[in-house]
C-alpha cells in the first residue's frame, strides 16, 4: 500500500518565497511549458520540493522538448515524458518516456 504524500499547491513561481500550501496528493504531474502562453514553469524548483516530500514527479515536456534547452538530470525529475510530433515531425502518437534509473523497477 502506498503511503500517503504531500506536494505543495502553487499558483505561480512568487508563491514558493513563503511556506508552501500543502495537500494530500499521492503523486505531482507537471507541464513543463503552457503552450498557451509559452511561459515555463518552475519545474526544476518543483522537482526539488517533491524530493524533499517523497513525492514521485512526472514532468510534461511535450512544448519544451526539442524547443530550447532541456536536461533531464538538471531538471531532477523521476518521469519525463514528450511527444515526439510537437517539434520533431515524428508521426502523431510517438512519444519518448525517460524514467529515472532508481524508479525503473517500479514501473
Amino acid at each position: 500500500m502506498k503511503k500517503e504524500q504531500q506536494v505543495a499547491l502553487v499558483t505561480n513561481a512568487s508563491d514558493f518565497a513563503g511556506p508552501p500550501a500543502v495537500a494530500a496528493l499521492l503523486d505531482a504531474g507537471l507541464t513543463h511549458m503552457l503552450h498557451w502562453t509559452g511561459r515555463v514553469l518552475p519545474v526544476k524548483r518543483l522537482c526539488s520540493l517533491g524530493r524533499t516530500l517523497d513525492i514521485i514527479t512526472v514532468v510534461d515536456g511535450a512544448q519544451t522538448f526539442a524547443r530550447m534547452p532541456v536536461s533531464f538530470r538538471e531538471l531532477d525529475c523521476d518521469f519525463f515524458a514528450t511527444s515526439l510530433h510537437e517539434w520533431l515531425g515524428a508521426p502523431v502518437g510517438n512519444g519518448m518516456l525517460i524514467v529515472r534509473q532508481s524508479r525503473i523497477d517500479e514501473t
